[in-house]
């Protein structure tokens, strides 16, 4: 064969990598609401931190309940009646409750489960502070600011959907804002306040949607080079027109066999096969009909062989086929099964071309010291089966 085919070969094996690449990359792209556009990638994705997501959600639910807990001492100091402070003390230890909940349950919950627990957490515990700020006289508007900041950090802390932290965020946000003008003051700088509640909402937003853009985008590198570097091993060990295992795959494959062998002395043999002729289909019919001809015989090799067999193309016409745990009598008869299949072969580009193949066999020996030998004797076998006619099959003497 040519060095033409070969070439092309190369080249499609470059193109293939690039297309493989491309396809990761598209396949990882995010929508407007930071979430990977492919459902399953998505799904990989939050399988891969709900673990790191469910330790610092714990820790900061913790935090939050002891600090929701623990602010019922200050609540005295807030100038209201004596029922009203019932209510937030009710109201606070709801919170603590409902924290414990969703500690139990984001502990071994599902990702459904931890997203549905630290939602209604965050939710609940924006509640409480809308109710302790309505409770607040006018005077106290300005704490809305630290309310705000506070559920912001919340927001960016707690991660979970990001649709869902920007509905809550935004909630709670507009509910500062109600209060804030029903609380009104003059002299109290009610719009200012207005002002920072929105910057604030913006801001936490923003956080949000950079923290999962950033983790996403840092997974799908990592991910798509982990399935390129796959990808690009399989195509340094495999012949791109055929499918088979290249010559470098195959000699790994022979010398493992070689060296169990050599420890446990279990027979093998060795085919080594040349399709006869094969140029002048290339300069008769063209490099088209050569490479479906080629891809033709790979997938008859594949099939004649045995389970636990490796089959390879080791370079232009010239094939190869282990046989582990076979004497000599069996390889012959693989070897006949495998000729005799190639004069019936046809391709659909050209249905008039026809194709034979000369075979070499060889089995192991006690004397032999390496894989080398084996095929150098396989291959003497194949140059004397071209010598005699071609189309045949020569064994080497055991």
């Amino acid at each position: 064969m040519s060095g033409e085919p070969e070439r092309r070969s190369r080249d499609s094996d470059r193109l293939e990598a690039i297309s493989i690449d491309r396809e990761l990359s598209a396949d990882r792209s995010l929508t407007s609401l930071c979430e990977f556009r492919a459902s399953d990638v998505e799904a990989a994705f939050r399988e891969s931190v709900v673990g790191e997501d469910r330790f610092l959600t714990r820790i900061g639910i913790g935090i939050a309940v002891a600090l929701c807990l623990g602010f019922i001492a200050t609540d005295v100091v807030i100038p209201v009646d004596d029922g009203a402070l019932g209510a937030l003390a009710q109201l606070r230890l709801a919170v603590g409750v409902l924290g414990m909940a969703a500690l139990a349950g984001i502990w071994r919950g599902s990702v459904l489960r931890y997203d549905a627990w630290t939602t209604l957490f965050v939710a609940a515990l924006s509640v409480v502070v809308l109710a302790i700020d309505r409770s607040r006289p006018p005077e106290y508007t300005a704490h809305f600011v630290v309310d705000g900041l506070v559920i912001t950090a919340l927001m960016v802390v707690f991660v979970t959907r990001f649709w869902v932290q920007v509905l809550i965020g935004g909630g709670f946000f507009v509910g500062l804002l109600l209060l804030a003008q029903e609380k009104a003051v003059p002299g109290h700088g009610i719009s200012a306040i207005s002002v920072s509640l929105a910057c604030l909402y913006f801001v936490g937003g923003l956080l949000c949607w950079r923290l999962h853009a950033s983790r996403r985008r840092q997974f799908a590198v990592a991910q798509s080079e982990q399935e390129l570097r796959a990808a690009l091993e399989t195509l340094a060990f495999t012949d791109s027109l055929t499918g088979l295992s290249n010559r470098r795959d195959f000699m790994v494959q022979a010398r493992s066999e070689f060296e169990r062998y050599r420890r446990h002395r279990r027979p093998f043999c060795l085919l080594v096969l040349d399709l006869d002729h094969f140029k002048q289909i290339n300069d008769r019919h063209g490099h088209d009909v050569g490479d479906e001809m080629l891809a033709a015989f790979g997938q008859l090799l594949m099939n004649q062989a045995r389970a636990g067999d490796a089959v390879a193309r080791l370079g232009g016409e010239e094939f190869a086929l282990l046989l582990p745990e076979a004497e000599l009598d069996v390889a012959e008869a693989v070897a006949t099964r495998i000729r005799k299949a190639t004069e019936e072969l046809r391709c659909n580009a050209a249905p008039s071309v026809t194709m034979t193949v000369s075979i070499g066999v060889t089995r192991v020996r006690v004397a032999d010291t390496d894989i080398d030998q084996l095929l150098s004797r396989a291959d003497r076998a194949l140059y004397a089966a071209k010598e005699k006619g071609r189309n045949r099959v020569i064994s080497a003497p055991a």
